[in-house]
């Protein structure tokens, strides 16, 4: 059997054309709708891919500045419940501070009223120790009270230690220095002359002695010469008593520094 070349080369002419035409109406933009596509896809994923990253930046810059408002909410909570602990601290201190004063007043007050009252009580106590010695010395042999304590004083001065009886005499010999004898009732002329009779031996001095009445004196007499004192009265016995009263007084009744001991 005898080949037909002319139609092998016209068959393999229309094959190329074929294969041309293929190519380029068919496989050429078919690949280059591929390679678009897959060109856009490679954009549309490197897109994606940035918008993940920047939405995973995003939600670390919230998480970062929820962290930190967090952090600064507990900061300033933190802060204004110190503050507020050191202001209760100062109303407290202050109010300490205020309840302190007004019982150290009241103490105060207190023991004013109690000194007030303990020094009314010694008054009339030695007024009434006046009045029933004055009756008991009356009834016994009818002495008379005023001559009595000045007997009892003279008494006193003429059995006066050496050493007390030199540092009178000290102090008579400073220059100006006075010489009073104070009694709580007139001393008379007679009195005075005794008195003064009996200092001057003691004080080894001639000057004249100043006999006053001093009405603070609760039946009494004293001697001043000088910067010294020397004296005699009804008080001194009072002392005691007036010691016990006082402490009666004062029971239960705290003093400042007691209170801060």
């Amino acid at each position: 059997m005898s080949v037909n070349w002319m139609t092998v080369i016209a068959q393999i002419c229309n094959f190329l054309v074929l294969i041309w035409l293929l190519k380029r109406f068919l496989y050429g933009p078919i690949l280059r709708a591929m390679d678009k596509r897959q060109q856009h896809l490679a954009e549309l994923q490197e897109a994606a891919h940035r918008k993940s990253v920047e939405a995973e930046e995003t939600v670390e810059a919230y998480t970062a500045l929820i962290a930190d408002l967090e952090n600064e909410k507990h900061r300033m909570l933190s802060d204004a419940a110190i503050a507020a602990e050191r202001e209760r601290q100062t109303y407290l201190e202050h109010a300490r501070i205020e309840v302190e004063r007004v019982k150290n007043d009241w103490i105060r007050s207190t023991q004013r009223e109690q000194a007030a009252f303990l020094q009314q009580g010694r008054i009339l106590i030695g007024q009434g120790a006046c009045q029933l010695a004055r009756r008991v010395l009356h009834d016994l042999g009818g002495v008379d009270l005023e001559r009595a304590m000045t007997a009892v004083f003279m008494d006193k001065l003429r059995n006066l230690p050496p050493e007390e009886q030199q540092q009178l005499r000290a102090a008579a010999e400073a220059d100006g220095a006075p010489i009073r004898v104070s009694s709580s009732y007139t001393l008379a002329a007679g009195q005075q002359e005794q008195l003064a009779a009996l200092l001057s031996p003691v004080l080894q001095t001639t000057r004249p002695i100043d006999c006053v009445v001093n009405d603070r004196l609760i039946a009494g007499i004293e001697l001043d010469v000088g910067d010294r004192h020397y004296g005699w009265s009804i008080e001194e016995y009072m002392h005691e008593l007036e010691q016990s009263l006082q402490r009666y007084v004062e029971k239960g009744l705290p003093s400042p520094e007691h209170e801060h001991a």
